[in-house]
């Protein structure tokens, strides 16, 4: 299949995500199976659970394109252990932390300056907008502490249109 469709769907409109057609259809396969929630929604969870956007969504990195790079070139360990995969599922209770070593790298010396910054103008603010997600900026850890819920999904992502796309 091509990259954009003749019913006007462009998997283009995934590109927040970094996520291609083939990685599309297998998202959708596996909503198809969910039963307690719609499949745009299941689908949209996976989305969000995916190691690279929980690093994009706890504000860590500042693009997808970054959270990709820093999962590629194993930047963090998941339970301890590296993981390098940016498609990698996170489950509620996992904690993902940058490696010791590169804690002191130029980046996340910044990085914990910024946040220690905003904590002081924002004394009651969290560095992530993601309800489900807690991050300690100065241990440069993030938890999953729940599964997101509709609500938190990115709202750039058309699923709807691509159950619907997939589902014919």
């Amino acid at each position: 299949m091509e990259n954009s469709l003749n019913m006007g769907f462009s998997f283009e409109k995934n590109k927040p995500l970094s996520v291609n057609e083939k990685q599309s259809r297998k998202y959708y396969q596996q909503a198809t199976k969910v039963v307690d929630m719609t499949t745009a929604d299941a689908m949209l969870r996976s989305l969000e659970l995916r190691l690279d956007t929980v690093v994009l969504r706890s504000n860590i990195a500042r693009t997808i394109m970054q959270a990709r790079q820093c999962v590629n070139h194993a930047h963090f360990l998941v339970n301890g252990k590296k993981v390098n995969i940016p498609s990698y599922q996170v489950r509620v209770g996992d904690v993902i932390t940058v490696k010791e070593k590169l804690k002191e790298s130029p980046l996340y010396k910044t990085l914990v300056e910024e946040f220690a910054e905003f904590s002081k103008k924002n004394s009651d603010a969290t560095v992530t907008n993601a309800k489900w997600l807690s991050v300690d900026p100065k241990k440069l850890t993030i938890t999953v502490t729940a599964l997101p819920e509709n609500g938190d999904f990115d709202k750039m992502i058309d699923a709807q249109r691509i159950v619907e796309f997939y589902s014919k």
